[in-house]
């Protein structure tokens, strides 16, 4: 890594901290922008946050609960990137250096970024070259990783490295571990995206200014807790709405009649099954497809007392 620093300083990229010398500042000044990881949620390409989730957690709002599940799967990560490394170079004959620094781009102080390697230009005579960048991922979720390329999340990440350290391409290197019953080593080369990359900047630039101006973004479907959060409390007012919330209001009404008619569907087609079922286990079709009744048993619980806000509809007088 420190071979490197005089390309990174000619090209206006800052080393901010080392996690292998720093781990605390490392974090803290993650903490301090928006990250690398940050990018796909930005983007739409994340299944596990929302742009919301992410202000929140930056806000200090609520725990990045996901991070602080993976902690084990994070620790067998780091344990087994220069493994991977070290696998990847024997397979590729790219020469790599480790970076495990944060870094950022003079012209975009809050976008930071930790690439797991640099991919040296041995090309020239001049050391420290970087010619690429390189991302390190294990993952139980193999079905993501088809058609030779990286999902979404990944490439947007590596998208968002590429717009802070100014190479062409990275490579990405993964093993996918328990995919269709093994474990199986992969890795793919990645080109930059000027236009993407010209896209990530804008929208997590105005994120940051969000975040600065203490201004949240729109909820998603999946951000009802979240809103619970954001708006803990009722004030004594009833606002008025405008125009477009009585068609909303006419779509919500109309869904909940489509979801009980086909309740009641349901319903109808489960009778027909169990009284065919009858005292057998189970009934075969012949698509294959088994349905069963079978007796289950539940455990009784108490439900625990808690405060929260409802959504209730009045009908008009």
């Amino acid at each position: 890594m420190t071979g490197c620093i005089p390309w990174l300083t000619d090209h206006n990229v800052d080393v901010l901290a080392s996690r292998s010398n720093d781990e605390e500042r490392w974090r803290a000044s993650r903490n301090e922008g928006i990250t690398a990881t940050d990018i796909p949620i930005l983007m739409g390409a994340s299944k596990w946050k929302t742009p919301l989730d992410l202000y929140l957690i930056k806000k200090g709002v609520k725990t990045d609960e996901i991070a602080v599940g993976n902690r084990d799967k994070v620790w067998f990560g780091n344990l087994s990137e220069p493994h991977l490394m070290s696998r990847f170079n024997e397979e590729s004959g790219l020469p790599i250096v480790e970076c495990n620094s944060l870094l950022r781009h003079i012209d975009m102080p809050w976008l930071r970024v930790t690439p797991d390697a640099f991919v040296i230009d041995m090309s020239t005579q001049k050391p420290g070259q970087v010619a690429g960048l390189l991302e390190i991922k294990t993952t139980g979720m193999g079905q993501d990783w088809q058609n030779g390329e990286p999902p979404p999340y990944v490439w947007w990440q590596v998208q968002a490295q590429m717009a802070v350290v100014p190479v062409e391409r990275a490579w990405v290197a993964a093993l996918l571990f328990g995919f269709a019953g093994i474990d199986k080593f992969i890795w793919m080369e990645v080109e930059r995206d000027a236009a993407a990359i010209d896209r990530l900047i804008g929208v997590a630039s105005r994120f940051n200014e969000r975040l600065l101006n203490d201004d949240p973004p729109d909820p998603q479907v999946d951000d009802a807790a979240n809103l619970q959060l954001l708006h803990p409390q009722e004030g004594p007012q009833t606002i008025s709405g405008e125009a477009h919330y009585d068609d909303l209001d006419a779509q919500r009404q109309e869904a909940k009649e489509q979801m009980k008619e086909l309740k009641a569907k349901v319903d109808a087609i489960d009778v027909t099954l169990k009284h065919a079922i009858g005292d057998n286990l189970g009934l075969a079709l012949p698509s294959g497809v088994t349905y069963t009744w079978k007796t289950t048993k539940r455990k009784g619980y108490v439900v625990e007392a808690k405060e929260f806000r409802q959504l209730r509809r009045k009908g008009a007088k």
